[in-house]
């Protein structure tokens, strides 16, 4: 299977000023195969939405490359260069409140991405009644406001947004983190049905490990801007490599709540360190319960492991 989108040592820093720079995305490299959906996970302030934006053109590059069906990016986007990949690339964004213009119509607001195709207004306002219902939602809705849907409801007008362009690959920018639970799964499942009868491509960026393991094919795990892990999504849930993995899964709620209540306390001790000052060696070590002395002196490289389809940034499987 090929790959549709290539990340070549991709760097995002933002400058603060005075010699500051936050590390947002530091040098990540992966491929995302035509066809699949490429989980990103990680905690807060690991990077994930800022290499999805960067991804897109929505952040200017800081370095490093993205490689779209062999088509080398722009690091600078202008308005020509939304408009020329708006119909190969789409978002959707995380929350669904901030994302949809309150003074515009759900119509309008889904229609947008077909100004400039040569389509009548009968034919634009078909297509968004189809695209309404495609997404469980009623045709009729297209005259409403933002205002008037549930934080679900509006999560599926962003997609029918993004969708109704016929891309061919999709971010998924947390589509599912502000949502109920009881509505998470319909949203999801929702997804994985649009990218079969489509054939989409989609990095699916999600904080619920065992969410993404369901709808995606591979993994990457991703802390403090760096990639720590990747490989098949059921591999890398079941049998984590490195140790961020380990904990991040194992801080993942059990369902039923007589055996959370019953299990030992698996939070990950200490808080993030600041993108600002990032630490020397594995950015994961003062937190790593299998740290060692060359843990803090080395950056271990993101390396494949022996016998096993998997690649994992750590000194316990380099030594």
């Amino acid at each position: 299977m090929s790959a549709l989108v290539k990340l070549d040592q991709l760097t995002k820093h933002f400058d603060l000023g005075r010699g500051q720079r936050v590390h947002a995305v530091d040098g990540i490299s992966l491929e995302i195969k035509r066809g699949e959906t490429l989980g990103l996970v990680g905690e807060s302030g690991s990077g994930k939405s800022s290499l999805g934006k960067t991804l897109m053109g929505l952040h200017d590059k800081t370095s490093g490359n993205v490689i779209y069906d062999g088509e080398e990016l722009p690091r600078h986007y202008r308005a020509a260069d939304f408009q020329r990949m708006a119909s190969r690339m789409q978002m959707i964004f995380q929350d669904p409140y901030s994302s949809l213009n309150p003074r515009m119509t759900v119509g309008e607001i889904i229609s947008e991405g077909l100004r400039g195709k040569p389509l009548s207004k009968a034919q634009k306002q078909q297509a968004v009644g189809e695209w309404l219902e495609k997404v469980g939602l009623n045709a009729a809705h297209a005259s409403r406001y933002p205002h008037e849907f549930s934080g679900g409801q509006r999560q599926r007008i962003g997609i029918a947004r993004a969708l109704i362009m016929s891309p061919e690959f999709v971010v998924c920018d947390e589509p599912i983190s502000a949502l109920d639970v009881s509505v998470q799964a319909q949203v999801v499942n929702l997804l994985n049905d649009l990218k079969t009868s489509m054939g989409l491509t989609m990095l699916f960026i999600a904080h619920d490990l065992s969410m993404v393991r369901y709808i995606s094919d591979r993994m990457a795990v991703m802390y403090l801007g760096a990639l720590v892990e990747l490989g098949n999504a059921r591999d890398v849930y079941f049998q984590p490599r490195h140790p961020y993995t380990e904990v991040l899964i194992a801080s993942n709620p059990e369902p039923d709540p007589v055996t959370e209540r019953e299990r030992a306390s698996t939070t990950i001790q200490g808080e993030i360190p600041s993108p600002v000052n990032v630490p020397a060696g594995c950015r994961f070590a003062g937190r790593c319960p299998k740290v060692m002395p060359v843990c803090r002196e080395q950056t271990p490289a993101l390396l494949p492991l022996v016998d096993e389809d998997r690649l994992v940034a750590c000194h316990l499987y380099s030594q």
